[in-house]
């Protein structure tokens, strides 16, 4: 309350405004190729638009950046991220990096910079960009920026970092249980799914097959986005579309596959990652869907289940195109599937499903664990509205 009374009282007085390509400079850095990341292993981080882990692609044993900066990412679904560095780290290509002018450095505190661009940023997305997934320097330029006086600033930010740390703490300790869970899911996947374990559930010896052999594989077409914002106009029917980035992000009045069936990813950030669709969905260019040939030998939910529990055999026989991983399909036809009883198949469906249903429970929108995690995160959005308007 004190601080807001501050910032009201600093607002009476003046508060300076500039456009963002005003104040500071924006560049992004270089293309670091795989013989680079290769030879220069492991010390400081590299950021880049393409992963989840703060962004961070992997680690080398060089540093571009020694200071207080803002990084934000320009590509795919992530784009309009903002992030504060204050380590020694480098960007690749497809990430921006911001550092206040000399002029204005006794005038603008970075961090305020941050929090001020990590909530406004939407209103810039909406007004100047024509697709939201990507964000170019000419319109971060645009972006007005708002501040009081230095002191104010100080004191704002002094605030959202403490309730940052606070909140982020607590949803660890949340997204701690969950992982967990996971974790004993795997564990029991593996288990399972085993040979030694099937083995001693059929009492002799399964049958093996490579995976070619058991199912055909389709690859699909791409549908643009200008596809997608047709659609929105007139509804007919609305069917989940499935990327390599993002699952059920965006819906299409068609439908190539149907439902019950296991979708996987095959190149990119989110590479191995499988879905067994639970309705009818499109299947981008990047993703694949198996259909089974014979449903005598195996069913879609074992197959599933199966894959899962391969998941780390299937990661160590990839191919890269420039830094990104991608499926080497060859080597992933051949993978061998172990092929119990249809019997047998259907009760390890029925304990892994039972088991999957209470890790979703954990995890889904409707439980307390998200429930906590999204109040904490509408508190911070709450004080950091309030604050920066």
């Amino acid at each position: 309350q004190s601080v807001s009374q501050s910032v009201s009282q600093s607002v009476s007085q003046s508060v300076s405004q500039y456009k963002l390509g005003e104040i500071c400079k924006i560049e992004k850095w270089r293309i670091i190729s795989k013989k680079e990341i290769k030879q220069n292993k492991w010390e400081f981080p590299v950021y880049s638009s393409a992963t989840l882990n703060d962004w961070e692609m992997w680690r080398i044993n060089t540093y571009d950046y020694d200071w207080e900066y803002i990084t934000f990412t320009t590509d795919w679904v992530y784009a309009w991220t903002f992030f504060y560095r204050n380590w020694k780290f480098s960007i690749t290509n497809i990430c921006w990096l911001i550092e206040i002018n000399d002029n204005f450095k006794d005038k603008l505190n970075i961090k305020y910079l941050y929090y001020f661009l990590k909530h406004f940023w939407r209103d810039y997305a909406n007004k100047y960009s024509t697709w939201r997934y990507k964000l170019y320097k000419w319109t971060a330029e645009k972006i007005n920026i708002s501040f009081p006086n230095l002191d104010t600033q100080l004191k704002i930010v002094n605030l959202l970092d403490n309730l940052t740390y606070w909140i982020t703490n607590s949803n660890k300790y949340l997204e701690t249980e969950n992982i967990n869970r996971s974790k004993q899911f795997k564990f029991y996947l593996d288990l399972i799914l085993s040979k030694n374990v099937l083995e001693f559930n059929n009492w002799w010896s399964i049958n093996e097959s490579k995976l070619w052999k058991l199912v055909d594989f389709f690859n699909w077409k791409c549908v643009t986005f200008k596809e997608l914002e047709e659609c929105k106009k007139n509804w007919t029917d609305k069917f989940p579309v499935y990327n390599w980035w993002v699952k059920e992000m965006w819906y299409y009045d068609k439908y190539n596959e149907q439902k019950w069936k296991v979708t996987m990813s095959k190149c990119w950030a989110s590479i191995l990652s499988l879905n067994f669709t639970s309705t009818n969905s499109w299947i981008s260019n990047h993703d694949m869907s198996f259909r089974i040939k014979d449903y005598s030998l195996i069913s879609d939910k074992y197959l599933y289940y199966f894959l899962l529990s391969r998941k780390d055999f299937i990661k160590k026989n990839m191919t890269y195109i420039w830094i990104f991983e991608k499926l080497d399909t060859k080597k992933f036809k051949d993978l061998y599937i172990y092929l119990p009883s249809i019997e047998i198949q259907n009760k390890i469906v029925n304990i892994l499903d039972t088991f999957n249903e209470y890790i979703n429970w954990l995890t889904n929108n409707k439980t307390w664990l998200s429930n906590l995690i999204n109040l904490n995160n509408k508190l911070l959005k709450f004080y950091l509205e309030t604050l920066i308007k």
